[in-house]
This record gives structure tokens, C-alpha cells and sequence, in this order.
């Protein structure tokens, strides 16, 4: 999580943090959307060596289900549950996440403006006064 103090920069520290915070937000959905994935390939019936070859080939298991599929210590229903509960509890802490950011960047732009409007404000009044 981005954090950039409120007073180191003006409204530069605010962009970044802003920046930082969308960063953030991307990464989420991506997260999701390897989630996504990885429940499309494990919630659909496969057979023992296409497990076999998901688990190793790819990054949607942990190599001990790959070993545990190659020891014959698992079936492929294992996995598959593994999987489909450790994407369902993923989901659930993406959303909380993308909440939070969503709320984050809403109170960190409403800053930008009104840092933006305050020194705005500052330099009409400079201007107006060296005009008298």
C-alpha cells in the first residue's frame, strides 16, 4: 500500500500517492483475473494428467500439488478444491481491497482539489494586492 505524507510535495505528493493508489488498484484486477483463470481450468472435470500437467506447467497450483499429484498421494479432487476454496477467499479480500482503494482515491483527489483551489485562492490574493 502507497503512503505518501500529505505535506511532502503539495499537490506533487498527492499525485503520487494518487498514482500509487491506481498502481495498486490494477494490480487487484489483475490478481482477479488470475483467479479467474485458475478456477476456469480446476471447477471443470479434467483427468489425472491434465492435473498433472497444470500443476507442474503452470503457476496455478504450488509444486506440492504437482509432487503430491506425481506420488499418487492425491486425486485430482484435491487440488480442485484447494483451488476453488483459495480463489472464493481471494475474491472476497480483492473486493475488500478494491473498496478501500476505490474510497482512498475518492478522499486523496477531493485533497488534490482542494489543495489546488487553496493555492489558487493564495495567489489571486497576491495578485489582487500588489494591484492596490
Amino acid at each position: 500500500m502507497h503512503t505518501i505524507p500529505h505535506d511532502a510535495g503539495g499537490s506533487n505528493g498527492f499525485l503520487l500517492l494518487i498514482k500509487g493508489l491506481e498502481a495498486d488498484q490494477y494490480k487487484w484486477l489483475r490478481n482477479i483475473g488470475h483467479q479467474k483463470m485458475r478456477l476456469a481450468v480446476w471447477s471443470k472435470p479434467i483427468t489425472d494428467e491434465q492435473a498433472f500437467y497444470t500443476a507442474g506447467q503452470t503457476d496455478m497450483t504450488g509444486m506440492q500439488t504437482y509432487w503430491a499429484l506425481e506420488k499418487k498421494e492425491n486425486t485430482v479432487a484435491q487440488p480442485a478444491e484447494h483451488v476453488i476454496a483459495d480463489a472464493t477467499s481471494y475474491f472476497m479480500t480483492c473486493d475488500r481491497w478494491l473498496a478501500h482503494i476505490k474510497y482512498r482515491l475518492e478522499y486523496e483527489r477531493a485533497m488534490l482539489a482542494y489543495t489546488l483551489s487553496e493555492i489558487m485562492c493564495s495567489q489571486l490574493r497576491c495578485q489582487a494586492e500588489s494591484t492596490r
